[in-house]
């Protein structure tokens, strides 16, 4: 697996985008060093490699790691 679909993506975001923005906001509430908006961003591209590295390790497809 290299890369998630469009819709492998709005699964996650569904399931566990609003437990995302509340670390990104627990993270980038400083607006000097970084915005919130930048810490979902990276948090996004870490749970992106997550998926990817458990597939590579495993491979099993994504709808076996999402369940």
């Amino acid at each position: 697996m290299s890369e998630l679909s469009d819709t492998q993506w709005k699964q996650i975001t569904k399931k566990y985008g609003k437990l995302m923005w509340m670390i990104s906001h627990r993270v980038g509430g400083d607006t000097i060093t970084n915005s919130v908006e930048d810490s979902y961003q990276e948090l996004s591209m870490s749970a992106m490699d997550a998926v990817r590295t458990f597939s590579n390790k495993t491979t099993k497809p994504f709808d076996e790691f999402f369940s």
